[in-house]
C-alpha cells in the first residue's frame, strides 16, 4: 500500500511528459513531411531544381548549425559567469548589464542582421550569439575585478 501513491505520482508525470511531446512530435512530424513533399515536388521540376533545393538547404542547415554552436558556446559562459556573481552576492549590477546586453546589443543586431540585411533567422541568430557574447564577456570581466578586488 505504501508505494500507490509513489505508482500515480509517476502515471501523472507521465501523462505531463505526454501533453509536452505529443505536440513537439507532431510539429516535428509536419515539418519533415513539409520537407518530403518539397522535395517531391522539386523533383517533379528537374533534377537542376532538385539539386538548387538541396544546396539551399545543406548551406542554411550549415549557417543555422554554427550559429547555435556560437550561442550554446556563449550561453554556457554567461550561465556560469553570472552563477559565480550570485555566488558573491553581486545581483544588481549583473541585472543591468544582463537588460543592456540582451535587449540593447542582442536584440538591436538581431533586428539589424536579420530584418535590415535581409539575413532572416540566421541574422537573428547571429544577433542573439551577439548579445550573449557581451553578457559573457562583461560577465567574466567583472567577476575576475571583483575577486582581484577582494584579495
Amino acid at each position: 500500500m505504501k508505494h500507490a501513491p509513489l505508482k500515480s505520482k509517476l502515471i501523472l508525470e507521465a501523462q505531463a511528459c505526454l501533453q509536452l511531446a505529443i505536440p513537439l512530435a507532431a510539429a516535428q512530424l509536419s515539418q519533415a513531411a513539409t520537407n518530403f513533399f518539397d522535395t517531391i515536388m522539386m523533383g517533379l521540376l528537374g533534377t537542376q531544381v532538385l539539386a538548387a533545393g538541396a544546396l539551399g538547404a545543406i548551406t542554411f542547415s550549415t549557417l543555422i548549425l554554427i550559429g547555435t554552436g556560437i550561442v550554446s558556446a556563449f550561453d554556457g559562459i554567461q550561465i556560469i559567469a553570472a552563477g559565480a556573481l550570485r555566488g558573491l552576492k553581486d545581483t544588481r549590477v549583473p541585472m543591468f548589464i544582463g537588460i543592456f546586453a540582451y535587449w540593447c546589443i542582442g536584440l538591436f543586431a538581431g533586428y539589424s542582421m536579420g530584418l535590415q540585411l535581409n539575413w532572416g533567422g540566421v541574422g537573428l541568430g547571429f544577433g542573439l550569439a551577439l548579445g550573449l557574447a557581451a553578457a559573457a564577456g562583461t560577465f567574466t570581466w567583472r567577476f575576475h575585478h571583483l575577486l582581484s578586488s577582494r584579495i
